[in-house]
């Protein structure tokens, strides 16, 4: 098993350099870049708009049968986090204000929910990955609310919500993500709970075992949430390592490889995620980024994709006679809603918001450079 994980990362070493190269040679105009982004930007803007207008209930994303009736309102606190985060992302800071707070306002005596018109109270753990992914944007009093959920964890002895333990008790890769935001955030404290201090990263194993759909999603937003924390830009974590160490695993793994495993290790998870479905544009980008290979010209290239794409209409959201999915990165081909006939439920277009958001974002990141 050993000398199998050292082929493994000496092949991936060599995978990082060789698209690391190609990425350098994948130029762009600066004229066309410059006009996709502003088409980009003026299609999310639409869609944004048409999700203010249909799809916000209590100031949260929901999904609507054409008739108008609310549906998917217990999903709601995930996809209004990823919208208010891509808002961030675009620059849309009126609409990010007031989306984040909508968010804070659905809590209920300091606890977070789905949506305030969801019967069933007790976030899971995708709901607690989309809080962490819009803190991580660094809104009002973000470090007031991770302080209190790092509280509720250790009140409750790693419980996050009410639920039963296969629903709101922290695992180790929540936990690691956890005590790694709080550590990068100056004055925050450091008394972390046993639980949180004991975290690891679990995804090397289980991106083995599991197939594409909503495991592989909750993998990647990992992926990304890992990076985004661990950015250069990121205030509070000047100079930190991209990829701290997770312990003794991580020394075993290393053991003849040219690279720490701590190196490639996210790298390594996102090319199991592009191995798992290679048609999934979020995967795809989050293997560029993690091999620094998301150049201004490849992200203009996906955004282009993006835009091309007849997933997401040009003047209006999508519907299931347009697609199998509601939000298309967390489905894998075979496990979505078939494609219906006739156009019974319209999508809120979250999964539009967020892609274009992070590669505009990548483009005039580079650019302002």
């Amino acid at each position: 098993m050993a000398s199998q994980w050292i082929a493994n990362m000496r092949y991936l070493t060599l995978a990082q350099h060789a698209l690391n190269a190609w990425s350098i040679e994948q130029t762009e105009d600066q004229h066309r870049m410059q006009q996709i982004v502003h088409k980009a930007r003026e299609r999310a803007l639409l869609y944004d708009d048409l999700i203010s207008a249909s799809h916000l209930v209590d100031g949260m994303v929901v999904g609507r049968k054409t008739s108008g009736e609310m549906i998917d309102e217990c999903d709601s606190l995930l996809f209004s986090s990823l919208r208010f985060a891509a808002l961030k992302k675009l620059g849309f800071e009126d609409r990010a204000v007031s989306a984040w707070q909508a968010i804070v306002d659905s809590r209920q005596d300091g606890r977070w929910r789905r949506h305030p018109r969801c019967e069933d109270p007790d976030i899971s753990r995708d709901m607690l990955f989309g809080v962490l992914i819009a803190l991580s944007q660094k809104p009002q009093n973000y470090q007031q609310h991770l302080h209190e959920i790092v509280d509720t964890i250790e009140r409750s002895g790693g419980y996050f919500s009410s639920g039963p333990v296969y629903v709101s008790y922290i695992t180790p890769a929540l936990a690691r993500l956890l005590r790694r935001m709080v550590e990068a955030e100056s004055g925050m404290r450091q008394d972390l709970p046993f639980l949180l201090k004991q975290g690891f990263s679990t995804d090397e194993l289980t991106l083995y075992s599991i197939g594409g759909g909503f495991e592989a999603h909750l993998a990647a937003l990992n992926a990304w949430l890992e990076m985004e924390i661990s950015a250069p830009e990121a205030a509070g974590n000047q100079g930190s390592s991209p990829y701290p160490k997770s312990g003794a695993l991580s020394r075993f793994l290393s053991v003849g490889s040219p690279q720490s495993f701590d190196e490639l290790r996210i790298p390594w998870n996102t090319l199991q995620l592009n191995r798992i479905d290679k048609n999934n544009l979020f995967f795809r980008y989050l293997r560029l980024r993690s091999a620094n290979a998301l150049t201004p010209g490849v992200a203009t290239r996906l955004l282009q994709e993006l835009l091309d794409s007849p997933l997401f209409p040009e003047q209006r959201l999508p519907q299931n006679c347009d697609r199998k999915a509601d939000y298309v990165w967390q489905r894998a081909p075979g496990e979505s809603r078939l494609r219906s006939k006739a156009c019974t439920e319209e999508f809120s277009g979250t999964d539009f918001l967020w892609m274009t958001g992070l590669l505009v974002a990548a483009i005039e990141k580079d650019a302002d450079r």
